[in-house]
């Protein structure tokens, strides 16, 4: 053995079952996942967490969907999975005990589950496998850091000082420091790639949200000789934007933005779309292009009037401003409320609709 697949965040479920999100996913498993696994004959792969969305069910049309383009393909080709149980993957706030992976894969005896730190050994590698922390294996996990002898982690962590998405840092966690003896720790949980040696977060393996646009996205290979790893891109997005500017422009404008948005190849296709408006001097030809939009039926598309652009030379880079002040005051506003419920699970909806929200703002300016 020479390659073990690494991935994590699939999220299965996420956008509430969004059947264009779902086949977004499939393009990714279909095109490039199984294929490079194909490729390098990959036998084991390790998943570091997020296997599903949501903590407390799993859409029946989502798990069809789980067993039908990502289970059965990999029982095909005779794959073992080493999965850790995430934050989104767990019923109850205290123990992963009872989590999304296992209650679909139970059956399957190639799939094992990790719910409490554990010290596995494949192709002469060993790993430290680190589930999410909760109050029933933090005090496992912390001796654990501290004693194993192995050189590589596979974890669901949260360290402080990194970029949950894209110019959005958290600075909640654990110290980075407790992981500078290993020779390589790969955690999921934050869904943009950050490499800062020895730490790497993975990244998710497609975008979900708005705040991914433009943010690289795929998934990882690990030597099991030279213990690097390798970055396999994933170069599908569902989320597009365009920039509609027709001031001076002959007819020969609209009619090439038209047959590149109806294109049998065109990414516009079950896309969510953003038409960045500059200028709108032909009414007509501005509703044709809205019309294409519509017949490859473009999800949400959103239209936002540019009034901020006018110089030529604009790059398209997005004014990074995370806010996070904002985002404390949120954190503190849902741990003060006396209600009962899923604390975590209500911030990190908050967390993902502050992201959007950010996003959409932003798109004032050509991004």
């Amino acid at each position: 053995m020479s390659k073990i697949a690494v991935l994590t965040d699939s999220h299965f479920g996420a956008r509430g079952d969004s059947l264009p999100m779902q086949a977004s996913m499939e393009r990714f498993y279909n095109e490039v996942f199984f294929p490079t696994l194909d490729k390098h004959n990959c036998q084991v792969m390790l998943h570091a967490g997020d296997y599903g969305d949501r903590r407390k069910y799993v859409n029946m049309g989502t798990a069809n969907f789980v067993e039908r383009v990502y289970q059965r393909p990999l029982a095909k080709r005779g794959i073992k999975q080493h999965v850790l149980a995430g934050n989104h993957d767990i019923f109850y706030r205290y123990t992963n005990e009872v989590n999304t992976i296992e209650e679909l894969c139970r059956h399957n005896d190639d799939v094992y589950v990790y719910t409490m730190p554990s010290e596995i050994t494949i192709a002469g590698l060993d790993i430290l496998m680190l589930p999410w922390i909760v109050d029933n294996n933090r005090a496992q996990t912390m001796t654990m850091l501290q004693s194993t002898k192995c050189p590589i982690v596979l974890g669901h962590i949260e360290i402080a000082g990194y970029q949950m998405f894209k110019g959005i840092p958290n600075h909640e966690g654990l110290d980075e420091a407790l992981f500078q003896r290993f020779e390589l720790v790969m955690s999921g949980h934050y869904h943009h790639r950050t490499v800062r040696d020895p730490i790497v977060y993975l990244g998710a393996p497609y975008p979900m949200i708005w705040s991914d646009y433009n943010d690289p996205r795929g998934f990882h290979l690990l030597d099991t000789e030279t213990r690097q790893l390798e970055y396999i891109p994933n170069p599908y997005s569902l989320f597009v934007k365009i920039t509609y500017d027709d001031k001076g422009k002959g007819h020969d404008y609209i009619t090439g933005l038209v047959q590149s948005i109806m294109a049998p190849n065109s990414p516009h296709h079950d896309a969510y779309v953003k038409v960045i408006v500059k200028s709108r001097e032909q009414p007509y030809w501005y509703d044709l292009m809205m019309d294409a939009l519509y017949k490859v039926n473009a999800q949400d598309v959103l239209v936002v009037d540019d009034i901020t652009v006018n110089d030529e030379n604009e790059t398209d880079e997005l004014e990074e401003d995370p806010d996070v002040d904002t985002l404390t005051l949120m954190k503190e506003f849902v741990d003060s409320l006396s209600i009962s419920c899923d604390k975590d699970e209500l911030f990190a909806y908050l967390q993902a609709k502050y992201h959007e929200a950010i996003a959409a703002s932003q798109s004032a300016r050509v991004l």
